[in-house]
């Protein structure tokens, strides 16, 4: 399965090729900021995953070479995994020697295992690479190929966001964070641990990147062994290649305009005013068309596919719609322990928080109507981890509740007060480890009335502080119901 023969005569005959890219590697282990190089250095290993497959398989896309190659004594299998272990050693082990170097420099050396997990997501980039690039039929459309489905799960996200955005109360990106582990470059990313990933990332990423690797090797295989030389540099028609990508590109693109109407006020006037881009999204639809084709080319199916596209973006808005975003925004986990909650309020048109404005003018004889309020609960203390209370969450869930109703609610113009409620929740008893294990986090925005009562029952907990914004001054809501002085103009005062 491995020719040791042909591995050697790559390597001479790519000798100037791995000099030149392990010197970059030294270049930049020696030259970037010690704080940054290890990170710099893992990027010019990843954008070699990318070079290096299109210029060691460039041989499939030219007739003369492919004839050449196929001759050789060797099954095409030899030469494929040959060729895969050569680009994933000629990355690696300089990146290994330039990470060394560059950890040293910093006076953080510590050996891992992420020096091996990392050599892992290197890999599994090079083959999902390589199997991208053997979806087309030419240089150019391999190329193209690679990046268009590498950034795939980015274009995904913000589709996602954009509905997420308009029909789910308390939506935060954490909540299609899975879109993550759909990426390839992402997973390989976590494995080296460059952003200090949690275990538990790790773990999702390592199960990603191994799925990759076996269903792409496995097409790779089928797709490098079955080709035929007169395919090459000829129309790129694999269903895999343009006649897919091309059409869910567009979809993807409509039904973010789509999603960012419905999370507008006017619907039908946002769809209106978004006739120019539809236009525009439908001229790149062609141009893209004649890219693939290398001609002018038009077709009756492709103007059907692109009306039936805005159809489907409309009346999975509509489900949307009827449906509050699947009823998501009442999928709460309550399990948590510990955690940061913060809910913050102000008299926006100064007619809000009346209750909270008379105490305070019963408390301070001050009477202003423009009143903020900001609860913070953080069960993280410095000397004492604390389980937040059932009676907490029974009032952090009667805030959220109503704030998901006004998040439906599009019958009022104008707010009477503004509130803001962030939940940040965790099942880990040490901050550290807070990603771990049972993270959950939701943000939530509308119109809530801020009841007195509830905040002496919260700031009766050793965990939550309240305090009240009035008259350029800052007060402490105190257990026993008293408000603290403790800023005015900008000073602190003891």
């Amino acid at each position: 399965m491995l020719s040791l023969d042909y591995f050697t005569y790559l390597f001479k005959s790519k000798k100037v090729m791995v000099v030149f890219s392990s010197l970059i590697y030294l270049l930049i282990a020696i030259s970037a900021a010690d704080y940054n190089a290890s990170f710099i250095i893992y990027i010019y290993a990843v954008v070699l995953c990318f070079v290096l497959p299109a210029l060691m398989f460039m041989h499939v896309h030219d007739k003369r070479a492919a004839d050449t190659y196929y001759s050789l004594p060797l099954k095409r299998t030899v030469i494929l995994i040959t060729t895969i272990l050569f680009i994933w050693l000629i990355i690696y082990i300089p990146y290994l020697v330039a990470l060394v170097i560059a950890r040293l420099r910093a006076y953080s050396f510590i050996f891992d295992i992420t020096y091996f997990a990392s050599g892992f997501g290197l890999l599994t980039l090079i083959v999902v690479n390589t199997c991208l690039y053997m979806f087309a039929n030419n240089v150019f459309d391999g190329v193209v190929m690679m990046i268009a489905y590498e950034v795939l799960p980015l274009i995904l996200h913000s589709v996602l966001s954009s509905f997420m955005y308009a029909f789910v109360a308390g939506f935060s990106s954490g909540m299609i964070s899975f879109i993550e582990y759909l990426s390839p470059v992402v997973t390989a990313f976590y494995l080296t641990n460059c952003f200090d990933s949690s275990l538990s990332i790790r773990l999702y990423s390592f199960i990603s990147s191994s799925a990759f690797l076996i269903v792409f090797s496995y097409i790779l295989y089928k797709l490098y062994t079955n080709r035929e030389a007169e395919n090459a540099n000829s129309e790129s028609s694999n269903p895999l290649a343009y006649p897919l990508i091309i059409k869910l590109y567009t979809f993807l693109i409509i039904m973010f305009f789509t999603g960012s109407c419905f999370d507008s006020v006017n619907v039908l006037q946002c769809f209106m005013d978004n006739i120019f881009w539809y236009v525009i999204v439908f001229a790149l639809f062609v141009a893209a068309h004649f890219i693939y084709k290398r001609k002018f080319y038009f077709h009756w199916k492709m103007p059907a596919f692109y009306i039936g596209a805005i159809i489907v973006s409309v009346l999975f808005g509509l489900i949307c719609q009827s449906t509050r975003g699947f009823n998501l925004s009442y999928t709460y986990n309550r399990t948590y322990k510990y955690g940061n909650i913060n809910i913050y309020s102000n008299s926006f048109d100064y007619e809000g928080l009346q209750e909270i404005r008379a105490y305070a003018k019963e408390k301070t004889g001050i009477d202003d109507p423009n009143i903020y309020c900001n609860i913070n609960i953080d069960s993280y203390g410095i000397t004492h981890t604390y389980v937040i209370d059932d009676e907490v969450k029974d009032i952090i869930d009667k805030y959220r509740n109503i704030l998901i109703e006004d998040f439906y609610d599009k019958s009022h113009d104008s707010y009477r007060s503004y509130t803001s409620l962030y939940i940040d929740c965790y099942s880990s008893d040490t901050y550290e480890n807070r990603y771990d294990r049972n993270h959950t986090s939701y943000s939530y925005y509308g119109i809530a009335e801020i009841s007195m009562d509830d905040l002496l029952k919260l700031v009766s907990y050793p965990y939550i502080t309240i305090s009240l914004e009035l008259d350029y001054s800052q007060y402490q809501l105190m257990p026993d119901g008293e408000l603290r002085l403790t800023e005015v103009y900008g000073d602190v005062l003891n």
